[in-house]
Parts: structure tokens; sequence; C-alpha cells
């Protein structure tokens, strides 16, 4: 194994022995808005493999920092190299999303860095999306949730689009603000805010690709939600899902569903919904995949997801999380 800080080879091995999911220039907007210490980047001669890390304030993550840097890969034979080689030299790591299960083949004394992760939401063809049969299963299932999808489905021609162009900066520093104002109000966070810079950034990388941005009306209130989605690599992934001005309990659903809409026009296939929580994800109709981590790192909390019973987890995982089992 050969380690890898010049920045200069680092992003030929990156460029060329990468294997990920997302378009690889995203992933460089998102490190350069991280702006890391140093690069650390593992080159595998054996596997003609290339592990990016960078590290920041002395913690390592993966090459794109902690925001919005979703479904990376560690190849399994490289798994255990890797993190023999951080614990040996006592750095302290925090490696989020990680698509594949690693836990099978890691050593019993890595075991205990592995932590639960939340999950992340799909729909494997836009095309074959029926919101009626949905709203059938869960007829089936829970009949309030599938009462919201029917009068989800009925309303939702009242409400109406309207494109957003991503040079229309000052239209979207606005919403921005509105939907901070709507988060605070529910003690929570909008992430965006702080990170108005790298989204515009985002924006103008995506807009040059297939991209659908929206904002949500209805004739009674003016900007109720907006989305965007971009064609990230071979997927259609989502940015951008927010509600701004709530009229109706199930805005949510109606948003969802106007989306769903543009990307059957746009013949969309593979969607990614990006991490979440159960609520309206799972109602809609989305399914789940598990992402993983790996950290050895004081400050974080392992922690199960809050939206299922531990049973749940285990079941859908076939397994524990080893920060809990081999302590």
């Amino acid at each position: 194994m050969e380690i890898v800080t010049e920045k200069k080879s680092y992003r030929k091995y990156y460029s060329e022995l990468t294997h990920l999911p997302d378009e690889k220039r995203y992933k460089e907007i998102l490190n350069n808005s991280f702006n890391p210490d140093r690069y650390l980047g593992l080159y595998f001669s054996s596997h003609d493999t290339f592990i990016p890390l960078v590290e920041k304030n002395g913690v390592v993550y993966f090459f794109g920092g902690d925001f919005y840097n979703e479904k990376n890969i560690i190849p399994s034979d490289c798994v255990n190299s890797t993190l023999s080689y951080l614990v040996e030299n006592k750095f302290t790591f925090r490696l989020l999303s990680i698509l594949g299960d690693y836990f099978p083949v890691i050593d019993d004394r890595f075991k205990k860095f592995d932590v639960p992760y939340n999950q992340n939401w799909y729909i494997s063809d836009v095309r074959r999306f029926d919101q009626r049969k949905q709203q059938a299963l869960l007829e089936n299932i829970n009949k309030k949730r599938s009462s919201r999808m029917r009068r989800s489905i009925k309303k939702r021609h009242g409400y109406y689009l309207e494109e957003i162009q991503p040079s229309d900066t000052s239209r979207i520093h606005k919403i921005i603000d509105q939907v901070t104002t709507s988060f605070s109000q529910r003690n929570k966070v909008y992430d965006w805010k702080q990170k108005e810079d790298l989204l515009f950034k985002i924006l103008d990388f995506f807009s040059l690709r297939q991209m659908s941005f929206f904002v949500m009306h209805h004739p009674t209130q003016d900007e109720i939600g907006w989305f965007c989605v971009v064609k990230n690599n071979k997927h259609h992934q989502n940015i951008l899902f927010n509600i701004i001005n709530k009229i109706y309990e199930n805005d949510v659903i109606i948003l969802f569903l106007k989306m769903i809409e543009v990307l059957k026009d746009n013949n969309c296939e593979s969607f990614d919904f990006m991490r979440g929580d159960f609520g309206y994800k799972s109602l809609c109709g989305c399914r789940y995949e598990s992402l993983f981590a790996l950290t050895n790192d004081s400050s974080w909390i392992p922690q199960y997801n809050k939206d299922l019973e531990k049973e749940e987890i285990i079941n859908f995982i076939g397994r524990d999380f080893g920060c809990f089992s081999h302590l």
C-alpha cells in the first residue's frame, strides 16, 4: 500500500482509479468547499485501487468532506488495510455513508468502529411508479396513511409548478431564507443556509447537464415548496426538497407527487431521494437501502435510527452494529 499525499499525484489516482456512483467532478466541488488540511490517499497496487481520504482539523474523512458526501466505497479487499493504517497512525476518523456492508470481512479488532448510519431512499424505476397502486398498498397496511395518500392525489391538481433558473440567485436566496425560518420555528437548522456558496456551485455544475428545478404554488399561497433533481452520473439525485409555506397537512406528499410527474416526463429511471427519516418517504413509496459508517472519534455518539425498532434494523441488515456488540 502506497500513501499518496502530494496533491497532483492524488488527483491523478482519484481520476483514474476511484470508483464512485457520483460524478467525480461533483465530488471535487464538495471537496473544494470542504477545503481539507491535507490529502491522504491509499493506493493498493495489487488491486489497482485508490481510496481517496482527506484530513481536516485532525479528523480523516472521505474525499469530499462531511456534507452531502454520499455513497462512498471501500472495496472489501482493502478495508482491513485501510483501518490498520488509520489505527496504527492514531488517526481520528469518520468514514461515512459507505455503500455495501463491509462487516463480514473486517477483523474483529475493527468491528467496534462500525456505527449506525441513516438510510438512503430511492425508487428503482420512476417510469413504473404508480401513485394509485401505492395508495392501494397502504390500504392493506395502514388505513390512516392510505387516506393521506388518497387525499393528496386528489388535491394535487389544485397546485402548479414554476420552473426556477439557477441564475436567479436573488430568488433562490429569498427561498433559502424562508425555508431557514420555517426550520427555526421547528427548532431545526437548515444546512443549506450555511452552505449557500456550495449550493450555487452545485447548481451551476448540474445546470449544464439535466436539471429539474421547480417551486410549487397554490392559488391561495405562493411558494408552497420547492425541489431540485439533477442527473448525477447514471441516476437522478435529489438536491433540494423542502416545504416553504405550508397551507395543508399533506403539502409534502403533494410536492413529492408533483416531482414524480416531472421525473416521468423526463423519462427518469433510477431516482436517489437521498438520506432521511421514515416519515413521508416511506408513505410515498420509496424504498430504503442501508448505508454504513466506520468511526473512531470520541465525539461521535452511536445511536440506532429513531424511526425504527432495533429488531427491525437488525433484521434488515442481518446483524447488529459492531459498536454495540464488539465493545
